[in-house]
């Protein structure tokens, strides 16, 4: 690589990393990207792709079950672990491929090795032979990502213990399965094994899965985790310890209970990844949870730097790194009178029926609910699937849509169609009145 000073650095090659300098470079600017990992970062390697090709091979095992509904029998699912697994590896390569060709097409200079953060404005890679080049930049975007957190009681101890980046190579699909942690990567993990055929015994510190969710719809997947794939949920005791046992694990709790599986899957939680800055060294204000704070355009507390996604703290979700990275380059570009500002995103789980939540759903004076149930919709009973729920939070006085959450068939897609209103500041009136088509999910929003 001959070239060392851009307009633009980024730190990290993940959906928020990706989304920066491809938008940096469509607008003229010269931009480098420099990743110790594969195009797509940990999101297509180690969590979000594999994720989602378990939760689709789950979905269909649900749909085989339900055949006799559509005339067509029923039948029982057998995995086949190692297309599966073959599946996964297949979908990363491609999902990382089309970030490679999307960031050569812009123009961007791909960088490989750990950019490490001197100065603003100043960048070393290194790379597993030593130090390499020094980069210079106007503007440098962090998007770093996160990490799993892990203690010495509870870390992974692959194949037994195990975490999201070891399920691709489990050798055998687990009979009986524990999931330390409630959080989406606990649920959907915990849905997926289940339907797959597994014993799922979940344990969460909290009082409700998903705890960012609306309580009556956590409420509502519980209940059909519970009576549909038989998940045992229990709340309110967090793990203390997980360990290996003859052919086995076992979990043991805060509350001295013991439960035990062939396996144990860990979903404890994640935190920014800072590693590419010295503290010693270089200093940047932190939130109390240790990720990066960054006021509504994405700045730090060092001049000319921006950080993205994960490495700014919770929620952890590739399209709230895909917002945050459109706003850093709008406001680096144009200042203060940027055009974007942070709104409200959609955050989801995927089970199936998917579950997943907008904006902020507690009742307070100034607004009220609306609840549309599934089983109202000709759709929902056409499709077998009636179990469901949406709940719009209004505003009394304006009309306008404060929130929303919801469990059932195409959630994100209805939630995606309140988003769409809750930027552009369409009423709840007028977006009822649409007459949407005859049957559709969409109906929930007009009924």
């Amino acid at each position: 690589m001959k070239k060392s000073n851009f307009d633009l650095i980024v730190l990290g090659g993940g959906p928020g990393g990706n989304e920066a300098a491809v938008a940096a470079a469509r607008e003229g600017l010269s931009v480098a990207v420099v990743s110790n990992q594969k195009p797509g970062g940990r999101a297509v390697w180690g969590s979000l792709v594999p994720s989602k090709v378990w939760l689709k091979a789950a979905e269909a095992a649900s749909v085989m079950r339900h055949g006799a509904f559509y005339a067509l029998g029923a039948q029982l699912p057998r995995l086949d672990l190692a297309n599966l697994q073959a599946r996964i590896v297949a979908q990363s390569e491609s999902a990382s491929g089309r970030y490679r060709d999307g960031l050569k097409d812009a123009g961007v200079t791909q960088v490989d090795g750990k950019g490490v953060m001197l100065a603003p404005g100043i960048v070393q890679v290194e790379t597993e032979k030593g130090k390499g080049p020094l980069l210079n930049s106007r503007f440098i975007i962090v998007a770093t990502g996160s990490e799993p957190v892990f203690s010495p009681a509870v870390k992974p101890v692959p194949p037994r213990i195990f975490a999201p980046r070891h399920a691709a190579t489990l050798p055998e699909l687990p009979k009986r399965l524990l999931i330390a942690g409630g959080g989406v990567t606990g649920v959907e993990y915990g849905f997926a094994f289940a339907a797959l055929g597994t014993q799922v015994t979940l344990l969460h510190s909290g009082t409700q899965l998903l705890p960012r969710l609306d309580n009556r719809i956590a409420t509502l997947l519980e209940h059909f985790l519970q009576k549909r794939h038989g998940v045992h949920i229990h709340k309110k005791d967090a793990v203390k310890a997980v360990r290996l046992k003859e052919g086995a694990v076992e979990a043991e709790t805060a509350g001295g209970r013991r439960y035990e599986a062939d396996y144990a899957f860990l979903a404890t939680g994640r935190a920014a990844d800072l590693t590419f800055y010295d503290p010693a060294a270089l200093s940047f204000a932190l939130t109390p949870d240790k990720a990066l704070a960054v006021d509504e355009y994405g700045q730090t507390s060092q001049p000319g730097t921006y950080a993205v996604g994960d490495v700014t703290g919770a929620p952890m979700l590739a399209n709230r790194a895909t917002m945050q990275a459109r706003i850093a380059v709008m406001h680096l570009l144009k200042g203060d009178g940027a055009p974007l500002r942070p709104k409200p995103f959609v955050e989801m789980a995927y089970t199936y029926p998917p579950v997943g939540q907008i904006g902020e759903m507690h009742g307070d004076a100034d607004s009220f609910f609306v609840e549309k149930h599934y089983s109202a919709l000709l759709k929902a009973h056409l499709e077998g699937e009636i179990t469901g729920l949406l709940r719009i939070k209004i505003n009394d006085q304006s009309g306008l849509i404060s929130g929303a959450a919801a469990f059932g068939q195409q959630a994100a897609e209805l939630l995606g169609m309140i988003q769409l209103a809750m930027h552009q500041g369409i009423p709840y009136h007028k977006l009822r009145a649409l007459p949407l088509a005859h049957p559709s999910f969409g109906e929930l929003l007009t009924g």
